[in-house]
């Protein structure tokens, strides 16, 4: 039988009637998760349970390849009307980066925790030597490079704040709500549905995606080539900027080339950028909780 999976709580519908009156059942029921999530999508509220379903295949938009919905659904998420983030990084201030920085130390841990359920669980050999790459180039460094864990302290250490101050720190709510996500995603999915649910999110820092539509890139180039922020600021930005174009690409080929249900991993990967989103928010708020302290 055809089914796919809530985006919002994960519970299985038979299609996109189903999960149109899912929704609807959710909002009756007060459920502000489910409300909220038709509220950021933009879709009116009180909307025909029959207008909904087509609303809803609008946004599955199944006809459509994977990576190509992959691709324009992270760009309507993100960069359509860009997340604070974004925009805080076309000129990011000291505690904007040093928000990254905190914060980003705990998705990089648990980025290495879900991706090793990929490693155990799956049977293609893409995709077993894909992560455990992956793993070995974010946690440990790989052909005499540091790893982006060591690149993203070091861009810490170069904005005023130890090591030992960064480790102090615990994850802000969001932080942790969304590693909850990701790490259930990682227990109760296949690793097909994890690794699509994982890598969707290297989208962020593709550049390419200004070729289909985005307005602005993760960050501004410019920082790059300028002397306004230091080397190792620098060098962990660049990580990203020169990787994760063809990265993300490659992981999600070998998604969209494994997947048995195209529409569940679809559902996965927006539970996941929908986690992603709070996360950055996360890095938002520790940057006005430093700005806070500091002005003290």
């Amino acid at each position: 039988m055809f089914t796919m999976i809530c985006p919002v709580c994960e519970k299985s519908v038979n299609d996109m009637q189903g999960l149109a009156l899912h929704f609807r059942s959710g909002s009756i029921h007060g459920d502000g998760k489910h409300a909220s999530w038709i509220s950021a999508e933009q879709i009116e509220h009180g909307i025909s349970d029959s207008d909904l379903s087509d609303v809803l295949i609008r946004i599955f938009r199944p006809e459509e390849s994977l990576i190509r919905w992959a691709r324009m659904e992270f760009i309507a998420k993100f960069y359509a009307h860009p997340h604070p983030f974004m925009e805080a990084m076309q000129k990011p201030t000291v505690p904007v980066l040093l928000g990254y920085v905190i914060e980003h130390r705990f998705f990089l841990k648990n980025w290495i925790r879900t991706l090793s359920m990929v490693i155990h669980s799956t049977t293609s050999d893409d995709a077993f030597e894909y992560e455990v790459e992956n793993v070995a180039t974010e946690y440990i460094g790989l052909n005499g490079k540091p790893s982006h864990l060591e690149l993203l302290l070091r861009m810490g250490e170069a904005l005023g704040m130890s090591r030992k101050r960064i480790m102090e720190y615990s994850p802000l709510p969001e932080t942790s709500q969304a590693i909850e996500v990701w790490y259930g995603i990682s227990n109760r999915y296949s690793w097909i549905d994890t690794m699509g649910a994982m890598h969707v999110l290297e989208l962020v820092a593709d550049r390419t995606l200004v070729d289909d539509g985005s307005p602005i890139h993760y960050f501004n180039p410019e920082i790059l080539k300028g002397s306004d922020y230091p080397e190792a600021v620098k060098n962990f930005l660049m990580e990203g900027y020169e990787a994760d174009v063809g990265h993300a690409g490659e992981a999600l080929k070998i998604v969209q080339a494994a997947t048995m249900d195209d529409l569940t991993t679809r559902s996965i990967m927006l539970r996941s950028m929908d986690a992603f989103y709070v996360y950055l928010n996360a890095r938002m708020r520790r940057a006005r909780m430093l700005e806070a302290s500091w002005g003290e």
